[in-house]
């Protein structure tokens, strides 16, 4: 059986509605909750990578 890689901001996102709800956040904590739900997702942008070789794309976005 092949283990799925989970990361951390993943799992801010799914509980993105009920955490706060439930726990207090400091401005810092806060804004450190919130830098990490937004890593890697099209909010801070992204760009495209294409292999000269081969034509692949991958899109990758910015943390």
């Amino acid at each position: 059986m092949e283990s799925r890689h989970i990361e951390l901001a993943e799992i801010f996102r799914d509980q993105a509605k009920t955490f706060p709800a439930t726990h207090r956040l400091c401005p810092e904590q806060q804004k450190a909750y919130t830098s990490i739900m937004e890593c890697r997702t099209a909010t801070l942008g992204g760009h495209t990578d294409r292999c000269e070789a081969c034509g692949y794309t991958r899109q990758s976005y910015n943390s």
